[in-house]
């Protein structure tokens, strides 16, 4: 048995994506990772397309408008969470900005969509480090066309998706809160 196909049902429709662990302080659960979401067949030998949908707060596959319009525009679609430290940081109050429950909620959330990804044929990447160094030396390392996410209207949010838009790659966002 295949511990990526537990189920041995047919692989033509995945895509094989090693990931690279230099560089860039990878840390993934899944180092030989297989990313899924393709829009044409295998047997096309047209070069393939590969964007990186970073997953900030949505955690969610059903109903992720950013994923799904990350998964229209490539062949391939590598899911990614960044770990970034200024996630736990402190406040200017003096407390941390993520405490001890929202750790766990989020470590539990995490654990959730990688098995939900890896049920499609896929998994999760958890990256460490600041968005704007690490996505962009990811992009270049896996050769990715740019990066997806979710648009949060929040300042920190939003200053971390503007230094991101200062490198080389592509980055679109997604509006998809109501």
């Amino acid at each position: 048995r295949n511990p990526t196909n537990p189920h041995n049902t047919p692989t033509a429709r995945r895509f094989r994506l090693p990931m690279p662990l230099a560089d860039v302080g990878l840390r993934c659960a899944n180092p030989t990772y297989v990313s899924r979401i393709p829009a044409h067949d295998l047997n096309n030998h047209c070069p393939m397309t590969t964007l990186i949908h970073w997953f900030r707060n949505d955690l969610r596959l059903a109903d992720n408008p950013a994923l799904s319009h990350a998964a229209r525009q490539a062949e391939r679609v590598l899911p990614v969470y960044v770990h970034s430290p200024a996630d736990d940081a402190l406040t200017p109050w003096g407390f941390p900005r993520r405490g001890a429950h929202r750790r766990r909620f989020l470590r539990a959330a995490l654990d959730a969509l990688h098995a939900r990804l890896l049920e499609a044929g896929s998994g999760l990447l958890e990256i460490h480090g600041r968005p704007s160094d690490c996505l962009p030396a990811l992009a270049v390392q896996v050769g990715a066309a740019g990066i997806s996410c979710e648009a949060i209207a929040a300042p920190e949010e939003e200053a971390e998706l503007a230094a991101l838009r200062g490198g080389d790659i592509p980055v679109e966002s997604v509006w998809q809160s109501s």
